[in-house]
């Protein structure tokens, strides 16, 4: 009887360590856009317009494309979509100005999400609690911020 609870117990244990580790594999993969950086070299040399590129002036795009994906604004595989085809997009469009985006995203991107752009310049004259308080209430109503 031991015996015979000893194999079940093990026959768990390798089918729980079988699954536990599929889906892990299957989690790491499906959040690698979380580690997403400009300067990967997948993308790092697309140009953003001039001589820049999207490793050297492509934060802002980066963090787009991170949060597009997070939204589930734009699919989750980065054969289809990464900051290089965003850029490459944005550049095409005329939508960056020397690896600035100047215009925000154009709704027909992703008709799920927005990119809102806000006065910097105001921001800065804001005191800090004032800021937090902005920042919360954006997250809290269902905003993804880019700080």
């Amino acid at each position: 009887m031991k015996r015979i609870a000893s194999i079940i117990l093990s026959v768990i244990f390798a089918l729980h360590i079988l699954v536990s580790s599929q889906m892990l594999s299957a989690l790491a993969a499906d959040e690698t856009y979380k580690t997403w950086k400009q300067t990967d070299a997948r993308w790092a040399d697309v140009s953003t317009g001039g001589k820049d590129t999207v490793g050297y002036s492509g934060c802002l795009i980066t963090a787009c494309a991170i949060l597009m994906v997070q939204s589930g604004a734009e699919p989750n595989d980065e054969e289809l979509f990464n900051p290089g085809i965003l850029a490459e997009r944005l550049l095409a469009d005329e939508y960056l100005s020397n690896g600035a985006m100047v215009k925000g995203l154009p709704k027909s991107y992703s008709p799920d999400f927005y990119y809102a752009l806000n006065d910097s310049k105001k921001v800065l004259e804001d005191d800090y609690d004032l800021i937090c308080r902005k920042i919360e209430s954006w997250m809290n109503s269902g905003f993804y911020v880019i700080v």
